[in-house]
């Protein structure tokens, strides 16, 4: 019997209870008990309810409110801290419960002075000790009204298979604990069609800190990606010692294999398998997260956004993404039965932090880093994203178009 059902025979039997005499309201509560399988005290509440439920709409007389039963609402309770979280989720690019939990604590004192308010003692503690589940709970309503978003098309050309043969296939990285081995993918700017010249975004993401460095390379072409790879060596703090990529063309071609091979010291240069995304699941789980969060899936078709993009990717965008949006690591797998088991690290951290604790990084290193952190602002820099990004896009498409 469904709800609906129930509920049905409910008013049904409380309609001729409520003027049937004792033998019959004996036999009704017999005969509703052995088909709702409830107890006879629960019946004879849930009949009288709804007697009376009946009385009053015969009488015209509006129901009271339903009384809320169970724990006492701690958090939406509080305004401040609803407001505070949904402020702070937005401008983070709505990271999920476990990650906003971690940023929560250094981005609260820029929250309370970019928007000039002051939170309560009760309000801050609340802060400290609300969990990922109460977070999720909280702004569930407002994920439920987000539109739909759009699905990117793949631009992978696989290489020549003499090209492959050049780079060894490498299928796992469980074996990386320091900073340097960093795998790359793009992803294509070219809104509904693949067809014509637009620009691509090269990402690069290092496996054991999770920093990621981007930068924008027109056509796809060997030669760019190449010189954006030397771009993005640069600007990393640590010494790029491994980089694994798909069987795309861009990345499988003699010159960047040459360029990895003749380097000082050389740098291991790997490849997934065909079609085996999950060889690559670190970038992978970057080109929405980092990349269509921002860009979107609009046409990029401009060449003169090549300086804007490049100092996007070089500037605003790279100290948001590094040092204010904390990321979960995964420890480990477990095998129970037939199913699997991921044990994430207790608390998320975002790059710089992993970066800073990390010992294979040098002491010269992390004092640039530590100097350039304090002049950050995570909501100024949002605000430079934003103007930014309408200024690109305002460029898109090329003029004679």
């Amino acid at each position: 019997m469904s709800r609906t059902e129930r509920r049905a025979y409910l008013y049904a039997i409380a309609a001729r209870y409520s003027v049937a005499g004792r033998v019959q309201k004996s036999r009704m509560l017999d005969e509703y008990c052995a088909t709702t399988q409830v107890g006879r005290k629960h019946a004879i509440a849930r009949i009288g309810e709804c007697i009376k439920r009946l009385a009053d709409q015969a009488a015209g007389v509006l129901p009271a409110p339903r009384m809320r039963t169970g724990r006492r609402r701690l958090y939406a309770a509080d305004p401040q801290l609803v407001t505070a979280i949904g402020a702070i989720w937005e401008a983070a690019k709505r990271p999920c419960g476990k990650r906003l939990v971690a940023l929560l604590p250094s981005w609260l004192p820029f929250y309370e002075a970019e928007h000039g308010v002051v939170l309560t003692r009760q309000t801050r503690q609340l802060v400290r000790r609300i969990s990922p589940a109460s977070i999720d709970r909280l702004l569930a309503p407002t994920k439920r009204v987000l539109a739909e978003r759009l699905r990117g098309l793949s631009g992978t050309t696989p290489a020549a298979e003499w090209l492959r043969s050049l780079v060894p296939v490498r299928t796992h990285h469980h074996d990386v604990d320091r900073p340097g081995s960093c795998e790359g993918d793009t992803v294509a700017h070219c809104g509904a069609t693949i067809a014509g010249a637009f620009f691509w975004t090269l990402t690069t993401t290092d496996i054991n800190e999770g920093w990621t460095e981007c930068a924008s390379v027109w056509s796809k072409l060997a030669v760019g990606v190449k010189q954006a790879l030397i771009g993005v060596e640069a600007r990393l703090p640590f010494r790029l010692t491994a980089f694994d990529s798909d069987n795309g063309t861009e990345f499988i071609n003699y010159g960047l294999q040459q360029h990895f091979h003749n380097h000082k010291p050389p740098i291991l240069f790997t490849r997934s398998r065909p079609y085996e995304k999950n060889d690559q699941a670190y970038v992978e789980q970057k080109n929405f997260s980092v990349v269509r969060q921002f860009l979107g899936y609009q046409r990029l078709d401009n060449p003169e956004l090549d300086t804007p993009l490049n100092e996007f990717f070089s500037g605003c965008w790279r100290d948001y993404i590094n040092f204010f949006l904390p990321t979960l690591k995964l420890i480990r797998k477990e095998t129970v039965g037939s199913k699997t088991r991921r044990v994430y690290e207790p608390m998320a951290q975002t790059p710089y932090q992993r970066v800073m604790k990390s010992r294979h990084v040098s002491s010269k290193a992390k004092g640039l880093l530590r100097l350039h952190y304090q002049t950050l602002n995570p909501f100024k820099l949002k605000r430079d994203i934003d103007d930014t990004l309408a200024r690109i896009f305002n460029n898109a498409r090329y003029a004679d178009l």
